[in-house]
């Protein structure tokens, strides 16, 4: 009887182990297989991820380019109506100026001016944006891109740049006139900035309405060289 159950007992064990080998040997594999799954899923995902910040970065560089060649057409429109006029003008594009701000690195931040004209009346300040716009209100501060972004009221950008600049030059602001420029957005709205002196322009508006704006004549008048100069010093 005894001898029966060890017999008994030693078979079960080894049908036990058996099994256990077959599971194992089963097993094993599929844990292989499964673990090259999850490093095969992560890989996809790094390169997902990774071809994602390439697309955002070339989207980047496609937004700088775009707003590069549309500064250049508005450049090409200045220079074209300044060649006409009777008097000296200085033009600057891209004219980054630093201004003292509790916000800023040492006690400074920048602001850009995309392209500035001297007259010997008036300055102009240019803000030029070559995208389009779904929807947007001159008051308010946010406009909505067509993909659905919301970005800086360029109207509000540039009555900064103004600001900045007169304070930091000592230049009455009447003296200063402030034009965006909206590329692709057709016609714009007709109404009334918020801020005086302040123009928002179309292309067609640039095309046609660009050569009175810079012709503009006053009483007093400006030392444009020694103006253009100030200004460059603090570039």
């Amino acid at each position: 009887m005894d001898e029966d159950f060890k017999a008994t007992l030693l078979v079960s064990i080894f049908v036990a182990i058996l099994i256990i080998a077959i599971i194992i040997s089963i097993a094993i594999p599929c844990l292989i297989s499964e673990k090259r799954n999850i490093e095969k899923e992560l890989k996809m995902k790094e390169l997902e991820i990774y071809g994602e910040y390439r697309e955002r970065e070339e989207m980047s560089l496609d937004a700088k380019e775009k707003g590069a060649f549309g500064e250049d057409v508005v450049l090409s429109e200045i220079n074209s109506v300044i060649s006409s006029l009777e008097f000296n003008c200085k033009v600057i594009q891209n004219a980054r100026f630093p201004f003292e701000s509790v916000y800023g690195e040492r006690g400074y931040i920048t602001a850009e001016t995309d392209i500035a004209v001297f007259t010997p009346y008036l300055i102009f300040l240019f803000e030029v944006k070559n995208e389009k716009y779904m929807e947007f209100d001159y008051k308010e501060p946010l406009w909505c891109l067509m993909n659905g972004e919301l970005v800086s009221n360029p109207i509000e950008q540039n009555h900064t740049h103004k600001e900045v600049f007169c304070s930091e030059l000592r230049i009455p602001r009447e003296n200063v006139i402030t034009v965006e420029v909206l590329l692709e957005n057709g016609c714009v709205p007709n109404m009334n900035s918020p801020y005086p002196n302040d123009y928002v322009f179309s292309l067609d508006d640039i095309k046609n309405k660009l050569v009175y704006l810079l012709a503009t004549t006053s009483d007093s008048m400006i030392d444009v060289n020694y103006t253009f100069q100030q200004f460059v010093d603090l570039l």
